[in-house]
């Protein structure tokens, strides 16, 4: 019990963030980016100053599994890290492959200048940007730009697991050869926030790319002007089921394809999006997929709207087919005008697309994106005291000059409650909250308008929720990988602690797909212990997947999701007799490799140490050798059985000859 109960407190310190935590900086302290990574330990920062880092232990970064803070100082036009990769001389920003997690951050660099070349297994060609396997970090406020991969996903590219998530980043001008101009994955699970793509190239999937099992959460994104040969224009789905809800997606171009391409059995739910105006494409084509189509804006595209797998949608479900009449698109301008069909006030269904009201006069100035920092989660705030952000936009080029911010406990501007900066003489676009105590569960409007030098711009109107110390899943990690020969009658067991960082109780269920999994117990109150059961008792060899999803009525970040890889083998492996994995059993190689192994330090025999035991004494030696010496040139005895049911030696049993 004691025992125990230090553990948890441990996970407790982990996830909550010591109270020793170091601060690294870079290039003040540590010359080099690799090398304050290097410095710090689990929770700690690097800090580092503005400027371009490249060349040795600035490029192809890893965090060696550490769940570390990244963190620019002046942001990622400031800030950035260029790999200056080459055909001739490749290089990645980041490779991640130590199983970090969301804890492992990123915030505030441009990513730029990457680049992979060759085409093979795992990450060979891939993810110029950032290359993942079986690690999640996140990448915050990041700008990656530049980066070409001779396959997959040019800025970013994950596998087996992997699940980076981003909020706040710009993806423009990458080019993959293959798929997946910014972004491409393989059995994922990210969540995609607030981010715009444009100007992406690829030969499919010009800004996204969705593999297997890669069921992504892409909400409140801008994707438009991205270029495909084939097939996607912005969205490529292979046999996902992704959630696309309030994104806009505008003037993607691809040769007789589709903004959004749905194939291998892809099932996404698209809701409140634009899609409209894609160059010689479709809106959406599925030559093998459905998608669940609500409260969306189709219109425009040269090749057709509501045609194939969406017709006999427009008018249905909150669906239309009108102009959403951009303030400015021209100039990256996505908000939308006051007539517009697509704003919460014009249509049953809320606001369309991923940005709202927000058109100025020309040369008139005015904020748009309001954020509330990294206590936040879109417009719920968990701290009494939160940093407010904001973008500045004016179609004349100009700089803010000024800001003025309201807050009160309702819209009608008669007085603001709760703050008033005044006018505030400033090119800043974040500000510390000041004002009166902000009280728990309670909704208060925000309003802001800026100043160019010249004239006051519109007032922007924001409101946001207040939510102190809710429940909170906590876990203590949130991918297994399993491994066990087929038909196995014992199944493999590891534990997952869950547990509360908030105050409020937290009650949550488990649920699940396969019949191989198992969760024990499958419901509970956190802070709670459960078994993960994988059984390859029914499996034939081969690779598993599956998703464990706890659910709580009571946490703010539920569902919180874990999972699962199961790789299940054959019993035995190879040939008996076959020591180098030829195919052919007792050959006269076979005895030189066993000899090289024997007497000078050669490789063992493949693909398991047992199947060079050609006569069957649990042991791999020279008298393997002779066995087979005497197989092939006197008639003797064939390999048998390689020690069977016997055999404790490297990598498993052999199947016999």
């Amino acid at each position: 019990m004691f025992k125990c109960a230090i553990k948890i407190l441990a996970l407790i310190l982990l996830i909550n963030g010591s109270a020793i935590s170091a601060t690294i900086h870079v290039p003040s302290v540590q010359p080099t980016i690799q090398q304050g990574i290097d410095a710090a330990l689990e929770g700690d920062t690097v800090l580092v100053a503005p400027g371009t880092y490249a060349g040795a232990d600035n490029r192809d970064l890893t965090f060696s599994g550490k769940n570390i803070m990244l963190k620019s100082e002046s942001g990622p036009e400031a800030t950035i890290i260029d790999a200056e990769g080459s055909e001739a001389n490749p290089h990645r920003c980041f490779v991640f492959i130590n199983g970090e997690t969301n804890a492992a951050q990123i915030i505030g660099f441009t990513i730029q200048g990457g680049r992979t070349v060759g085409s093979g297994p795992g990450l060979v060609g891939n993810g110029a940007g950032a290359a993942c396997i079986s690690s999640s970090p996140t990448f915050t406020d990041c700008i990656f730009r530049l980066n070409t991969s001779s396959r997959h996903g040019a800025a970013v590219y994950c596998e087996q697991g992997a699940s980076p998530d981003f909020n706040d980043c710009l993806f423009k001008d990458n080019t993959a050869l293959e798929n997946g101009g910014a972004y491409a994955a393989e059995g994922a699970l990210s969540q995609i926030i607030n981010c715009t793509f444009a100007g992406n190239s690829a030969e499919y999937s010009g800004a996204i790319h969705l593999g297997t099992g890669s069921n992504v959460m892409i909400n409140e994104c801008l994707i438009y002007d991205n270029t495909v040969i084939f097939n996607a224009a912005a969205i490529g789905l292979f046999g996902s089921h992704p959630t696309i809800r309030n994104c806009t997606i505008d003037g993607n171009s691809s040769d007789n394809g589709a903004q959004i391409w749905l194939e291998n059995g892809s099932y996404p739910g698209i809701s409140n999006t634009i899609i409209v105006f894609g160059i010689s494409s479709r809106a959406i084509s599925c030559p093998y997929g459905t998608p669940t189509l609500s409260c969306c804006d189709v219109y425009g595209n040269e090749n057709g709207d509501y045609l194939g797998c969406i017709s006999g949608l427009h008018g249905i479900n909150g669906n239309i087919g009108e102009d959403p009449l951009f303030c400015d698109p021209i100039s990256g301008n996505y908000f939308l005008s006051a007539p517009s069909p697509c704003t919460a006030e014009n249509s049953s269904c809320g606001l369309m697309g991923a940005y709202g009201l927000g058109c100025a006069d020309e040369g008139v100035p005015f904020a748009y994106n309001i954020r509330y920092g990294p206590e936040a989660d879109g417009s719920v705030v968990f701290t009494d005291t939160p940093e407010i952000y904001w973008s500045y936009f004016d179609t004349a080029a100009t700089i803010q000059t000024m800001y003025e911010i309201e807050i009160g406990t309702d819209d009608d501007w008669s007085t603001a409650e709760m703050w008033d900066t005044g006018p505030v003489t400033s090119s800043d676009s974040s500000v510390l909250y000041a004002g009166a105590a902000l009280e728990d569960r309670q909704t208060y409007y925000l309003r802001i308008h800026v100043n160019n030098g010249s004239e006051w711009g519109i007032w922007t109107e924001w409101s946001f929720y207040t939510l102190f110390n809710p429940a909170n899943f906590a876990l203590s990690q949130d991918l297994f990988i399993f491994e066990d020969i087929a038909f196995s009658a014992e199944p493999i067991i590891d534990t997952l602690i869950i547990l509360n960082v908030g105050n409020d109780p937290l009650n949550w269920t488990a649920s699940w797909d396969e019949s191989w999994l198992a969760v024990q117990p499958s419901s509970g109150t956190a802070p709670d212990t459960v078994e993960i059961i994988a059984s390859s008792q029914y499996l034939d060899n081969g690779d598993y997947t599956d998703q464990v999803v706890l659910e709580s009525p009571d946490a703010f970040n539920s569902p919180a999701l874990v999972n699962i890889i199961f790789h299940v083998r054959s019993p035995c492996q190879g040939l008996c007799g076959d020591a180098n994995n030829d195919g052919v059993s007792g050959a006269v190689s076979d005895a030189v490799w066993i000899i090289n192994h024997a007497f000078i330090g050669g490789n063992i025999p493949q693909p398991v140490l047992a199947c060079g035991d050609a006569n069957s004494d649990c042991s791999v030696n020279v008298s393997d050798a002779v066995w087979m010496i005497g197989y092939v040139f006197i008639g003797g005895p064939a390999p048998g059985d390689c020690c069977p049911g016997g055999w404790d030696g490297q990598g498993g049993d052999c199947c016999p000859f």
